[in-house]
């Protein structure tokens, strides 16, 4: 029986194209989150107050997971099969960046910089695929909290946590469209050509016929019993 992608995830309660920054959908997610949790349990168990951090890390890899299950659910499968059957195909995708899911059932990465003194999330990366909301708008506040850095800076620390195929162009299409960016890196105005000069200007004369002024010195003279500095200025005009 062929397999088919799951249709149930929480992109089917939150509409991501509503939302144009990761905190604003983060923040709203948690508390949808919030009131889920609070009807499964008595009231005096139940949570209330601002929106902690450790409700947003939990809420934003429930993002990550449910568009990796919905994308790259061949390869979700085809892992789940690996743990039965060992010696079953394995999909493009999974051979290439050696994924695996942990025990959240989440995708990540694997590498060669297992012993690398680095937190555990920078040694094996979630993964993200490119051209959807989700990957942008991680993109756009990693781009924002690094003061608008350009793609290279903004690439590093992307992969600090998520790893997105084709990262580098798609970074690039984004940073392209960054308003703040442009300012900065766009063309200077473009100054109109520069009519032709005088007549005035191109005829042969002799210095300071017209308007000028020569200064020369400084000269020493003598006034009385002193000797003092004095200057010369030689002035023309018409």
């Amino acid at each position: 029986m062929e397999q088919t992608p799951p249709v149930l995830g929480i992109h089917c309660v939150i509409s991501i194209d509503r939302y144009s920054s990761l905190n604003k959908l983060l923040s709203v997610s948690a508390y949808v989150v919030r009131f889920v949790d609070n009807l499964k349990v008595q009231p005096q168990q139940r949570q209330f107050g601002p929106i902690t951090a450790y409700e947003l890390h939990k809420v934003n890899l429930k993002w990550v997971k449910d568009i990796q299950h919905t994308v790259y659910w061949k390869e979700v499968n085809n892992l789940q099969l690996l743990m039965k059957q060992p010696r079953s195909p394995r999909v493009l995708l999974v051979r290439q960046l050696r994924l695996f899911l942990d025990t959240d059932g989440m995708l990540r990465c694997g590498g060669r910089i297992h012993n690398a003194p680095v937190s555990e999330v920078t040694k094996f990366p979630y993964l993200l695929p490119p051209r959807r909301s989700l990957s942008k708008l991680v993109i756009v506040d990693i781009h924002v909290r690094l003061c608008h850095s350009g793609t290279t800076a903004t690439l590093t620390a992307l992969r600090q946590c998520y790893w997105i195929p084709t990262a580098r162009q798609y970074i690039k299409s984004i940073l392209r469209h960054c308003v703040i960016c442009r300012k900065v890196s766009g063309k200077p105005y473009a100054a109109p050509d520069p009519p032709p000069l005088l007549r005035l200007r191109t005829q042969d004369v002799y210095p300071f016929t017209f308007m000028g002024a020569d200064f020369t010195g400084a000269l020493y003279v003598q006034q009385g019993n002193q000797e003092v500095k004095v200057y010369l200025c030689e002035k023309g005009g018409i």
